[in-house]
């Protein structure tokens, strides 16, 4: 054979086989849904978007962890000045360094998929990460997700700009990088999932859970090849009887007035920090309002998640004064480090003042009818409230059931979790129709949820308003 038809039949051959693979990739992604719905870049885009969440959220998980367990250390003066500290840098680096408006950056994440079509901009994956590596690091009453959502989000916004997709598919990637964020920091897939859904995207569409999902599954795997598998808190086994639910009704209606005070809380805070002249100035007098509660209860500083974890193992009991105490002192000093504009999220504050709640009205439950021998232990109660703080400040009660369910591995009490989330957002949508996540957002009239006439006139374009079939 001519060397020439040798170079033929190799590039043939080599021809044939790219062919058969595309055929293959085809067929599969044909089975999921028509041609134009291009399945082949989502699924390849959602599983890039996961592991580049996954990584960001194990990395900011350890760093602060590790930052705040070294500051812990210290001299209790320095304690008492770590959250002014932390707070003045978090704001700093996010105003003065990243050019963005301070906050937890979860309203920003929902502007860009109602009217940007997924946009934000590249500093969006670093601005949020290292100002709460200061804040929450040095011990601000605040958590994780807020910043992870910004962040991961952010990066699934750049993957998706870079493969050049469509704004429709940018805004899942966007979703995608949500989900993979939540997954991984809290070791719960069905969370991340869910809150992508119910919280970013609000809809649930086949288009968008798909990828959401693979984003969630590789994201969870890789922080538990980095962190291991394990829930976040120990705990007796969780159990209620009839009783139990019918106590869990009123705790239910409990939950959703303290969710009220929360919000309300954070946002009084936040309307006091803009009256205070110069930028950093509030997060640096707020934050030390935070350290001397650290000083006087520190288990209201910080995430918390120590003394939730002393709420769900037997053990002494801390009493009625001292939960309500713990409870209060976590609500206001949420309300500040929030308020103020340091970066952080509001899952952490909602687990532990959640749980506080719950273990507080087991207690008082105790004292008012000492004759119930039957009554549940405090943990499971504690349980069950953690599920309703979540559902009444950010109204998304499927985010709350999944998410205490995922912690805690929570599936024995499911129906008070169910009752306790319905009712808490039932009374905290009573007096306030946006949660904190959107309220910023529907004041300024960019709060723009599919099938609304917002979100319907942003994604429509010359051509579409040309009346093209004229006689």
């Amino acid at each position: 054979m001519k060397k020439g038809e040798s170079h033929a039949t190799t590039a043939r051959s080599s021809g044939a086989r790219t062919g058969g693979q595309r055929a293959t990739l085809r067929s599969i992604t044909t089975i999921l849904g028509p041609r134009e719905e291009h399945w082949e870049y989502l699924i390849l885009a959602a599983a890039v978007v996961g592991l580049a969440s996954g990584a960001s959220a194990v990395a900011l998980r350890s760093a602060v962890h590790h930052v705040f367990t070294l500051l812990s250390g210290l001299d209790p003066l320095w304690i008492f000045l770590m959250p002014a500290v932390g707070a003045f840098l978090g704001v700093m680096l996010v105003r003065d360094v990243f050019r963005e408006d301070a906050g937890h950056g979860v309203p920003d994440v929902i502007r860009a998929v109602g009217l940007r079509g997924g946009r934000m901009p590249l500093r969006s994956v670093f601005s949020r990460w290292l100002g709460s590596l200061a804040n929450v690091g040095a011990g601000g009453s605040a958590g994780l997700e807020g910043p992870i959502v910004h962040s991961a989000g952010a990066l699934g916004s750049a993957i998706g700009r870079w493969m050049r997709l469509d704004d429709r598919r940018r805004s899942i990637l966007v979703g995608c990088g949500v989900a993979g964020g939540i997954s991984a920091i809290f070791d719960a897939p069905m969370t991340g999932l869910i809150f992508a859904m119910e919280v970013i995207l609000a809809e649930w569409a086949t288009l968008s859970v798909v990828p959401l999902i693979i984003s969630a599954v590789v994201a969870t795997e890789l922080s538990r090849g980095l962190l291991g598998h394990e829930h976040s808190f120990l705990h007796a086994p969780f159990e209620m009887q009839l009783p139990d639910l019918a106590a869990c009704i009123v705790l239910g209606l409990l939950a959703g007035v303290v969710s009220l005070s929360l919000s309300k809380g954070i946002g009084k805070a936040h309307a006091l920090a803009r009256r205070i002249p110069g930028s950093s100035l509030a997060p640096f007098l707020f934050g030390l309002l935070v350290g001397a509660i650290g000083i006087w209860l520190p288990l209201a500083i910080g995430e918390g998640y120590e003394g939730v974890q002393d709420l769900l193992v037997p053990g002494e009991a801390m009493g009625l004064g001292l939960l309500a105490a713990i409870l209060v002192a976590k609500i206001i000093a949420t309300s500040l480090t929030l308020g103020s504009g340091a970066p952080g999220g509001v899952f952490a504050p909602c687990l532990v003042a959640g749980a506080f709640l719950g273990a507080g009205f087991q207690e008082g439950l105790r004292a008012l009818l000492p004759h119930w021998e039957t009554i549940a232990p405090s943990g499971s109660y504690a349980v069950v409230g953690m599920s309703g703080l979540v559902a009444g400040v950010m109204h998304a009660p499927l985010t709350g059931i999944f998410l205490v369910m995922e912690v805690t591995d929570g599936y024995d009490v499911i129906l008070p979790l169910m009752i306790v989330s319905v009712l808490s957002l039932l009374v905290a949508r009573r007096f306030e129709r946006y949660s904190m996540y959107t309220e910023e957002l529907a004041e300024s009239g960019e709060l723009a949820r599919p099938g609304t006439d917002r979100r319907i006139a942003s994604t429509l374009t010359a051509q579409d308003a040309l009346e093209l079939d004229v006689v």
